[in-house]
């Protein structure tokens, strides 16, 4: 056998047993599912079928995510940057808006499309179709908050076909409003991080992790969510031992429980170093040299490698966790159920002991027949 085919042996193979485990896994879900239903937990059945469908879905979910204004709009241009063909984006530099001042109104998610076209989802399910131009100019956010309420109350999340080569491979990206800028907003990226296989979190290296973003960053960990990080180089910081022991410490060390830093290639914790602002930049205007410069060229060769080799797993790996801490939740309510019958037990039982003497009592005590007249 030649090693190009033995190779694709392996890759069939692998392919194969990734389709038996999704079924199984399908298989057990429905039957938590069922359970829950017999339970009356109804939500939590239907939480459960909504895991099923996503598990069973060939679509991998990549969401950039992180505080308001750390460039993840600008980052996430560059990410996709790299098209099938030319677009024209109206002398924008990337479909995703960006702005001095928080822009990201709501959801949106790229997925791939030779033509692009944008579509707003509505929460009531209908949609309406947006040109590429009018959501360039008509999705990002307004100075006053109330304008903005009026604008996007209705709008749940955008859709937008757009051919970047990242997406092709059945990739749907996500560029999420920035944590903790606005409660509603904040909210709708952390239940997008539901349906998410993988997240990028984007840090500015000037005001750097701070407790909030961590403590994201490791709830998506413990959701079984693979997590990379972007530390986005602001004002062309450059990057040195002292920047690397920093962020090493504070969340490999100080966050996930690993050794202290002495001198580790921190890109064996999935932590990159990215210009944003560069690597757009350069990668719209042809600039090779100056995306390699960025530090985006080795981060996109990290997640191209993964995809390529944990892509499979991860999917089944997310959803498997989802749906075991639902089976979590379905234990907690039958040992409650049980705790509960039993007290019922324990009550019947009292007063069943406190009744037995009266009906001995009555049936010693001798009957007295009502007189006739």
């Amino acid at each position: 056998m030649s090693p190009s085919h033995a190779s694709s042996a392996i890759v069939t193979s692998v392919e194969a047993g990734c389709r038996k485990s999704k079924a199984d896994a399908a298989t057990a879900i429905e039957g938590l599912a069922k359970l829950a239903q017999d339970l009356d937990m109804t939500q939590t059945a239907n939480n459960l079928d909504q895991v099923r469908d996503q598990l069973m879905s060939d679509t991998f979910n990549l969401i950039v995510m992180g505080q308001f204004k750390t460039g993840k709009s600008t980052f996430l241009n560059a990410l996709l940057g790299g098209t099938t063909h030319p677009v024209d984006l109206a002398g924008h530099a990337g479909p995703m808006v960006v702005d001095d001042l928080p822009a990201t109104a709501t959801l949106t998610g790229v997925r791939y499309s030779a033509e692009p076209y944008v579509k707003a989802w509505h929460f009531d399910g209908s949609f309406q179709e947006w040109t590429l131009d009018a959501y360039l100019r008509g999705s990002t956010l307004d100075v006053d908050e109330r304008e903005n309420e009026q604008r996007f109350e209705h709008i749940r999340e955008f859709e937008m076909g757009f051919p970047a080569e990242l997406c092709k491979a059945g990739i749907v990206v996500y560029d999420s409003p920035g944590l903790n800028e606005h409660d509603a907003r904040t909210t709708i990226t952390r239940e997008a991080t539901r349906r998410a296989d993988a997240a990028i979190m984007v840090y500015r290296s000037d005001a750097l992790m701070g407790e909030s973003e961590l403590a994201e960053a490791v709830a998506l960990k413990n959701a079984g969510t693979k997590v990379f990080t972007v530390v986005n180089l602001m004002r062309g910081r450059a990057i040195d031992d002292r920047l690397r022991r920093y962020v090493w410490n504070r969340y490999v060390r100080d966050r996930l429980g690993g050794p202290d830093y002495n001198g580790q290639d921190l890109a064996t914790e999935d932590i990159f170093f990215v210009d944003a602002e560069l690597a757009r930049t350069a990668r719209y205007s042809g600039d090779g040299a100056g995306v390699v410069r960025s530090g985006l060229i080795a981060f996109e060769q990290r997640v191209a490698d993964f995809l390529l080799g944990q892509r499979q797993y991860l999917h089944l790996n997310k959803f498997i966790t989802m749906a075991s801490q639902h089976s979590t939740t379905i234990e907690q309510q039958i040992r409650q159920r049980q705790q509960a019958l039993h007290a019922d037990q324990v009550k019947l039982r009292q007063a069943q002991e406190e009744i037995l003497p009266r009906l001995a009592s009555i049936r010693r005590r001798p009957a007295k027949l009502p007189r006739i007249f």
